[in-house]
């Protein structure tokens, strides 16, 4: 580490400035010799007593000269030099009050006699045109000489400082004293000051001393810089040896970490070669847990391989446009009267439940918009509802029960990640993906409802019922089905509640095998035809038959 250059004290005074001010001894003594001279001067001269001890500022010295300025312009007073003076020490008021606020601070009392003292002389001397031109001169060059020591006395408020500007302070204070004697005295007596004692002269020496001064200031501000520069130099010493120390533990610890990272290698390969070995042998009998990620990829691959060739959810909102389409005609309007019973037991009843909507005579349309706006009013009621629809004829798409609970399948998982951790450990992917028997299906849906909790299923296939028109043994099938799914959730403390819409003729042997709670059964019939009268009023009937759907109660 590089070597330290210690800080002085010494040097450090030099430009910090001091915790404590100290007393300004000289500043102090000019104001009581000021104070003394003009009390003695002005006695018996209530009025400029009164100007001068006054609580004065800048403003009313700019203030009076402004006055001056305008008397001469007003009576035209051929003395264009006179105005260019009172123009240019007005200008430099600014300098003056820059250099006496360093003392205002906690001598307010030294800047108001300053103030005061020129501004009697101003007022004294208004109609002398001369005096005014000399004045403004001598004012105006002695603020070009205090526009520099702002700057540097704000810098550098060291003890030296501070007297500097208290001495620079005593000299303006003084000359503005030594004016008061032509402000007092008569034309005569100007006369002959102007030759015992020219204004030139005191000028001239005033102006020397605000010179020496500033010179003074200017010079203490140079030492300061060198000495804070020195230490400055002394601190970036130090700070490149902190660096220098620092980035020498940066190459320990690199060196650290490169052998962390070979160590690590070779741990990695021994793993490695442990684990082929297992497996090759068979003997890891347990599977390593699931993270988040394995997890995430096994929802993907599902969703990816078991989704229908339609979507769940665009079949849904098709369908709902056209039930909103189809409402001014008959045959789609379903007689809610006909259902409304059998719906609100399957709603509320406590448990699991079947309940079956065989569609009546030319009631097939009216019965899949019904299907649509249980969905609609059951997913309003914020239940978790998985359904089926009729979907159009693809040459990827046969209807089959299997398909029916693969796609009911893939819903729960997309809603459900949650539960995949648990089913991940059970499922084989590969084995997952070939095709499968409806018992097989019917056990992994059953798996997914008992951990969903309670849940609300709706069976709309009429291209499936269309597919085995006639096939009594299949219909018995189909509804055992699901009437196995609703007795298997119920046995797992959960509860799923299934809406299957059957289409076709209706066989006595299916209203036999839903006898006794928890299945029910109900006709859905469509709504009587208008008469050719009331046809427009179509509309109107089938948003009363909605809105009493509304009404049906759900016990989620």
């Amino acid at each position: 580490m590089a070597a330290t250059i210690p800080l002085s004290d010494g040097i450090t005074a030099a430009y910090l400035p001091l915790a404590v001010q100290p007393t300004n001894d000289i500043a102090r003594q000019a104001y009581d010799e000021a104070v003394s001279t003009l009390q003695k001067d002005l006695k018996g001269d209530a009025n400029g007593l009164k100007i001068v001890f006054s609580a004065n500022s800048p403003e009313s010295i700019l203030q009076i000269v402004s006055h001056l300025e305008d008397e001469y312009n007003k009576h035209r007073y051929k003395r264009k030099k006179v105005l260019d003076c009172l123009h240019s020490f007005s200008a430099r008021v600014a300098h003056y009050e820059r250099v006496l606020d360093t003392l205002a601070q906690h001598h307010p009392e030294y800047v108001s006699l300053a103030w005061g003292t020129l501004k009697l002389v101003f007022t004294g001397i208004i109609n002398h045109h001369e005096l005014v031109e000399k004045l403004a001169q001598a004012l105006t060059d002695i603020g070009n000489i205090l526009a520099q020591v702002k700057l540097t006395a704000e810098l550098y408020q060291t003890e030296h400082m501070k007297h500097a500007v208290a001495a620079l302070y005593a000299y303006i204070l003084k000359f503005f004293v030594n004016v008061i004697p032509w402000y007092k005295h008569r034309s005569a007596t100007r006369l002959l000051l102007s030759i015992v004692s020219p204004f030139d002269v005191v000028y001239r020496d005033t102006l020397q001393h605000v010179k020496n001064a500033a010179d003074t200031i200017a010079s203490l501000a140079s030492h300061a810089s060198w000495a804070e520069l020195r230490d400055m130099h002394g601190v970036v010493r130090d700070v490149r040896g902190g660096v220098d120390d620092v980035d020498l533990r940066l190459q320990r610890l690199e060196y650290g970490v490169q052998q962390i990272s070979r160590y690590t290698m070779n741990c990695e390969q021994k793993i490695d070669h442990v684990l082929k070995v297992g497996i090759a042998t068979k003997s890891l009998v347990e599977k390593p847990p699931a993270g988040p990620r394995d997890i995430y990829c096994f929802q993907q691959e599902i969703l990816v391989q078991l989704s229908p060739p339609v979507d769940p959810e665009r079949n849904l909102h098709k369908q709902q446009v056209l039930s909103r389409n189809r409402q001014k005609k008959p045959g789609y309007v379903f007689d809610v009267g006909s259902v409304m019973a059998a719906l609100n037991w399957w709603g509320t009843s406590p448990g699991s439940s079947l309940l079956m909507l065989q569609s009546g005579s030319r009631a097939n349309a009216a019965t899949k918009s019904l299907a649509v706006e249980l969905i609609s009013h059951i997913r309003s009621q914020h239940c978790e509802t998985l359904y089926t629809l009729s979907q159009p004829s693809s040459s990827d798409y046969t209807p089959s029960i299997e398909n029916i609970l693969r796609s009911l399948f893939c819903q729960a998982i997309r809603r459900h990640s949650n539960i995949l951790p648990e089913l991940y450990d059970g499922l084989n992917f590969d084995k997952l993906k070939s095709d499968h028997a409806e018992k097989e299906w019917l056990d992994l849906l059953c798996r997914i409802l008992c951990r969903i909790g309670t849940s609300f299923v709706v069976i709309e296939s009429e291209d499936l019922c269309r597919l085995h028109s006639g096939d009594r043994k299949w219909q018995l099938q189909f509804l055992s089905a699901f009437k196995q799914l609703t007795e298997s959730v119920q046995a797992s403390g959960a509860t799923v509640k299934i809406l299957v819409l059957n289409f076709g003729a209706p066989d006595s042997k299916l209203v036999d095998e839903l006898e006794g709670s928890p299945h029910g059964y109900a006709t859905v019939h469509r709504a009587s035809p208008l008469p050719p009268r009331l046809k427009r009023t179509a509309a109107a009937r089938s948003e009363k038959q909605r809105k009493s759907l509304k009404s049906l109660r759900i016990k989620s």
